[in-house]
């Protein structure tokens, strides 16, 4: 039994909670035991948290869930877990998350709280409007990016929140066309605002986030006051791991990946893997190290 709650609070889907670690990185707090530890709390609540939620999301999904050839595998889904143990034990993640939260600070608190309202109002609500979801998911994103600026009480940047809300709409809309694609006529059973939604209408937002997840990572990495933080202009090298990065999950996107499950691709695909590590190699070394001797090369 204790394996089906493992298996319903998702873990594999954690590895979206590592946006809450970057006000730690971009606010240059790596040398900052505490803050490291107050961050890393967060990170691990935010966990319980989602795990809370998806438990929730599971009980009430739990009859369309079983015509979905995926889903209907889940443990509330199967029968494994029934849906009144699944939504106790949600609610006694998301309790459990909200009160630890405030003892970290009471914005914390205050944020997961947010999030958590959002979630279960779209579980019980906003999935029935097309197009909310995808929203939804992305105001998300952001949330757990802002909950860890607010952890170690650092200032965070609009260009960067931008940044993580529209990358956060690319997966979103992502996810709807391989839903699209993989339940075909079925998408209606499971998904009935989904099937609603023209598959063009989501290739075009698709496509605007991706244009303005670039637009708003390559102005964060030469704004006024990333260039006053790092001591130059040299997060510009990034950009092209960035730029390949969206390439490639497009590519899985269109290609022969199941994008239903973003952090799925996180995890296998390895051309993904190696670009994340570069970005992220080069991002510590700008901005711990040799900045501010690449910074006359852009003015």
């Amino acid at each position: 039994m204790l394996n089906h709650y493992w298996t319903a609070a998702r873990p594999s889907q954690w590895i979206k909670n590592l946006f809450v670690l970057a006000p730690l990185v971009f606010a240059q707090r790596l040398d900052q035991p505490r803050d490291i530890l107050l961050v890393l709390a967060t990170f691990a609540l935010f966990c319980l948290l989602a795990s809370g939620i998806y438990l929730i999301n599971d009980a009430i999904d739990a009859p369309r869930d079983r015509s979905h050839p995926l889903k209907r595998n889940r443990p509330v889904a199967a029968g494994r877990i029934g849906r009144i143990p699944a939504v106790a034990a949600g609610l006694t993640s998301v309790v459990a998350a909200l009160v630890l939260a405030y003892f970290i600070a009471p914005t914390v608190s205050l944020v997961l709280g947010i999030y958590a309202v959002q979630n279960l109002l779209y579980s019980a609500l906003l999935k029935s409007i097309a197009l909310i979801d995808v929203v939804v998911i992305a105001v998300g994103f952001v949330l757990r990016a802002v909950s860890g600026a607010v952890a170690i009480d650092v200032p965070f940047s609009v260009w960067l929140l931008m940044c993580t809300f529209f990358v956060a709409l690319v997966m979103g809309a992502a996810k709807r066309i391989s839903e699209i694609e993989s339940l075909g006529e079925a998408t209606g059973a499971t998904r009935p605002a989904l099937a609603r939604v023209h598959p063009q209408v989501l290739n075009s937002l698709l496509a605007a986030a991706t244009a303005a997840t670039l637009v708003s990572y390559s102005l964060y990495t030469v704004a006024a006051e990333t260039v006053a933080k790092v001591g130059g202009k040299a997060l510009v090298l990034t950009t092209p791991f960035v730029v390949y990065g969206l390439i490639r999950y497009l590519q899985r996107v269109y290609g022969d990946a199941d994008a239903e499950n973003p952090a799925a691709i996180l995890l296998k695909d390895r051309g993904m893997q190696v670009v994340i590590g570069g970005w992220g190699a080069v991002v510590l070394a700008i901005i711990y190290g040799f900045s501010g001797d690449l910074g006359g090369l852009f003015e």
